[in-house]
């Protein structure tokens, strides 16, 4: 596993190369980004087909039978093939679920112990399914340290990365919530390295 970010060298590099989760950027070689509506959703093409090792990761939505953890686990099941998974929105699956923060780490499991989660929208919200609110990734009612964890436990070797962010006020408010994001991401990957086992939720 290895976190890649353009702004951190040197001796972080070699430290991450132990964590095999990547932060992305919206300039990260070999993605292309797409909108979709409702949901802000970016696709990762690696390459023209399949038969070149590409793994197309199927967006995550709220309608029809994506719309449903169970509507998800029969689309990954319906054909099967190591190139068929998901591009598992971390947010988006919460806003499916009853009670996210007890629910999500089995979902979590259950989708990575079958290798299909082949890129991670690493988002959190406040609430449950028909009534929720996008939070911070340190606000929302998901453990996110432990959602990270949970990443590593099942072999993720992907992308993290925010997908979009909360509205805020101020200069920039999205780069500056993006930033916030990225850093908050980074700083979790940085505990991981450092064996910790998992980092704690909230400040000390």
């Amino acid at each position: 596993m290895r976190a890649n970010s353009d702004s951190r060298q040197g001796s972080s590099k070699s430290a991450r190369s132990r964590v095999g989760i990547t932060i992305a950027t919206r300039s990260s070689p070999g993605t292309a980004y797409r909108t979709r509506s409702p949901l802000s959703v970016a696709t990762i093409v690696a390459g023209p087909d399949v038969r070149r090792g590409v793994r197309y990761a199927a967006p995550v939505d709220h309608y029809g039978v994506l719309g449903t953890v169970e509507g998800l686990k029969r689309f990954v099941t319906m054909h099967e093939s190591p190139y068929h998974g998901l591009n598992f929105c971390q947010g988006t699956i919460a806003e499916m679920l009853d009670d996210p923060a007890r629910e999500i780490f089995e979902v979590i499991r259950w989708f990575g112990e079958r290798g299909k989660i082949f890129n991670v929208h690493f988002r959190n919200i406040k609430g449950r399914k028909l009534d929720f609110m996008e939070a911070f990734p340190d606000e929302g009612d998901m453990d996110m340290p432990r959602s990270l964890a949970a990443y590593r436990d099942i072999g993720y070797p992907y992308m993290l990365m925010p997908d979009h962010v909360p509205q805020i006020d101020g200069r920039d408010p999205s780069g500056v919530a993006f930033a916030y994001c990225y850093g908050y991401i980074q700083a979790l990957l940085d505990a991981l390295v450092r064996g910790t086992g998992r980092p704690h939720k909230g400040h000390d």
